[in-house]
């Protein structure tokens, strides 16, 4: 009975950190340049009960592998910012702030003028960088407006061996790892930054839905199993 108990209540763990993981990918569907993350689950180990038949095995449960990070693509949307910039490509731009390096799809920017030198930023005022990861300041033409074609050839991208081994700093930002491999400065033109265009999140908000009511669903049922154990438990006790 014990495993039943145990059965049961890896379930229960297993599904909550799956609809945990649901609801925030919900809760990002309006943020620019998310990156929803899924989740993948694993057999715990299996008891075999003859040595001489293989099918004859019980198992022990389920426990979450991994929660990997999609990297695909979110749909573009056209802005009447200037400086909101999208990649088309597989790619990343660099940001700065005191605990280093990280690199991020939101292409939400602005100026921050520092001694009147007009540096660009993000949204949390983090330093925007060019592919040798200086700061960028923002050239202008006579008539003191941004120059649009000189940012797009000043603003870094960067790529790397291996999306799947970054991350997350945040909901919209990376770190590189050992695992995301050797980090590439791409040339202007190697991808199409876009301008007065954003990159929106890549969650579907039907099918996210879908998945949330299936592991609430898978949630009931683990918990029936834990609540009916209890109750053949407290059967068998009366019994003696």
């Amino acid at each position: 009975m014990n495993n039943a108990f145990k059965t049961g209540a890896s379930g229960l763990k297993a599904h909550q950190t799956r609809i945990d993981n649901i609801a925030n990918n919900i809760a990002n569907v309006q943020t620019t340049g998310f990156k929803k993350t899924d989740v993948e689950f694993e057999d715990l180990l299996y008891t075999q009960f003859d040595a001489n038949d293989l099918s004859k095995v019980q198992g022990h449960g389920v426990k979450v592998q991994g929660t990997p990070i999609d990297f695909t693509a979110g749909s573009l949307m056209q802005s009447d910012q200037a400086l909101d910039i999208a990649i088309v490509g597989d790619a990343f731009f660099a940001l700065l702030d005191q605990n280093g390096v990280s690199y991020t799809r939101n292409g939400s920017f602005r100026i921050s003028e520092e001694n009147n030198v007009p540096y660009l930023v993000n949204a949390n005022g983090q330093y925007v960088l060019d592919n040798k990861l200086n700061r960028i300041v923002i050239p202008t033409k006579e008539d003191r407006s941004i120059n649009q074609d000189a940012l797009l050839n000043t603003i870094g991208t960067f790529s790397f061996a291996n999306n799947n081994g970054l991350i997350k700093a945040d909901n919209t930002s990376f770190l590189a790892t050992e695992a995301s491999g050797a980090i590439t400065a791409l040339n202007a033109g190697d991808v199409e930054l876009r301008p007065y265009t954003l990159e929106q999140a890549n969650v579907d908000l039907g099918k996210s839905i879908v998945e949330l009511l299936e592991g609430q669903r898978a949630f009931q049922l683990n918990a029936r199993v834990v609540q009916t154990a209890d109750q053949i438990e407290d059967i068998v006790n009366n019994l003696r």
